[in-house]
């Protein structure tokens, strides 16, 4: 199975710093799911490259959870074209993260995300993503920026669910554990 990333966990064994845990290649449909994540592992991060044949935002959602109330978080900064810009959003409007405006076959977007303390139940979770992505509001410009959200919910992280338009190939959206 393909992995995403620098470290390739199946030759580089140093239990806990950076494992794989794992990759899906969605085709089609509208989201992907990662069930059973271990609870043993600091942090957890996320690498995608998705392609997608009809418009969409990728979002992440925790355990289930598609209350937008849930969610909340902050743009910026980020490029559109040739333009800064700071930008927050209101509460759940983006259910969770990561990138903007993946809609080419073309061209695909990525996004890294990493989600602190997933395990620990003391908390809410909160998520920090890069981006770069098609820009469909202004055709041949790419968006690139970060995203910082909060999932308010103190319950561990068991799955999460990755949604954005119409998944096309190639997608490859990949799960690591880091830190023990």
């Amino acid at each position: 199975m393909p992995i995403l990333g620098v470290i390739d966990s199946s030759k580089l064994k140093i239990t806990g710093m950076f494992d794989s845990i794992a990759t899906a290649q969605p085709t089609s449909g509208t989201s992907v799911t990662f069930n059973s994540i271990p609870q043993t592992y600091k942090h957890l991060i996320i690498r995608a490259y998705i392609n997608a044949t009809t418009g969409g935002s990728s979002r992440l959602r925790f355990n289930g959870d598609s209350s937008t109330a849930n969610y909340s978080g902050q743009w910026g900064p980020y490029m559109v074209g040739s333009g800064p810009y700071a930008d927050g959003f209101a509460t759940g409007v983006y259910d969770g993260i990561p990138n903007q405006g993946i809609s080419s076959t073309t061209y695909g977007g990525v996004f890294i995300a990493e989600i602190q303390d997933y395990a620990l139940t003391t908390k809410k979770k909160t998520v920090q993503s890069y981006y770069s992505s098609p820009n469909t509001f202004a055709s041949g410009n790419f968006n690139l920026g970060q995203v910082t959200g909060v999932w308010n919910n103190t319950g561990a992280i068991t799955s999460l669910t990755i949604t954005n338009g119409t998944f096309s190939a190639p997608t490859i959206i990949a799960l690591y554990g880091i830190g023990a």
